[in-house]
């Protein structure tokens, strides 16, 4: 089923969104530990100085904090429900200054899948304007697909030149000793090394070749996009990682749309 630009970026938006609106929540019930010395404070005076080079002192408060969060909540929830409305593009400025905002106070927390979100809600943002042109919403979803692509084939590079992945070693390691564990896969992959390798080189093999799946008819792909969602989901429950599946989700309908542009033909 064919898909345009702008419905594309619609989804993206809304999947992203529902991430947003997630961690945003989650953080706003941790506000306590947004005072000094506790576990969300920015920790010294050097790692305030740097994590909030561009953030006025006045910003960096809890209640300044607290507010951002629950009003990057209700713009991402306004998304979610009418991405198709005039006043998408305008919320979704305002969610990309406050992932800005994010990523700078919350050092501490921070993973690739924020820095995902930051480059999803860019692409949406500029696509979605107001008289944006056809060719510019397909640039921005192309962005979108490199930046997806990029991820996956420099995450899967790294753990093939890493030899305690290649061994299945470090995977055991994640779900046992991590912070981020699964106490019983991780008991189950120590126990079971051969198993534990395979796993690895499932996940490393996936990684590599996931940007072929660009190059795939529409059917395949759906199944590729199919493991990827799997995969993340697998994630999310097993490693306490969701904002990766809401994250890479998200760029996901921008594949789906940029797959028809590197000559794969549709199937139906």
């Amino acid at each position: 089923m064919a898909i345009d630009a702008a419905d594309a970026l619609r989804w993206a938006a809304r999947i992203a969104c529902c991430g947003v609106v997630l961690q945003s929540l989650e953080l706003a019930m941790l506000w306590r530990e947004f005072g000094p010395r506790r576990l969300l404070a920015l920790q010294d005076e050097a790692a305030a100085r740097d994590a909030t080079a561009m953030i006025p002192p006045f910003a960096c408060s809890c209640s300044a904090t607290l507010a951002v969060l629950l009003g990057r909540s209700v713009a991402a929830a306004a998304v979610v429900w009418g991405a198709n409305g005039a006043s998408a593009p305008w919320l979704l400025a305002v969610l990309l200054g406050c992932q800005l905002y994010f990523i700078r106070r919350f050092p501490i927390v921070l993973t690739n899948a924020d820095h995902m979100n930051l480059v999803v809600l860019a692409a949406v943002t500029v696509g979605l304007l107001p008289a944006t042109s056809e060719a510019l919403r397909t640039i921005a979803l192309g962005f979108l697909a490199f930046q997806s692509q990029w991820a996956y084939m420099t995450s899967g590079l790294e753990k093939m030149w890493a030899p305690q992945w290649r061994s299945g070693v470090r995977l055991a390691e994640v779900f046992q000793d991590s912070p981020h564990r699964f106490a019983p896969l991780g008991a189950f992959f120590s126990m079971r090394r051969n198993v534990a390798k395979q796993a690895a080189w499932i996940v490393i093999v996936g990684e590599c070749l996931f940007p072929l799946s660009l190059l795939l008819p529409k059917t395949a792909l759906l199944v590729a996009l199919g493991a990827g969602v799997l995969f993340h989901a697998i994630i999310a429950v097993t490693m306490g990682l969701p904002s990766f599946f809401w994250a890479f989700v998200a760029t996901y309908p921008a594949l789906y749309f940029f797959n028809g542009y590197v000559g794969a033909k549709p199937t139906g």
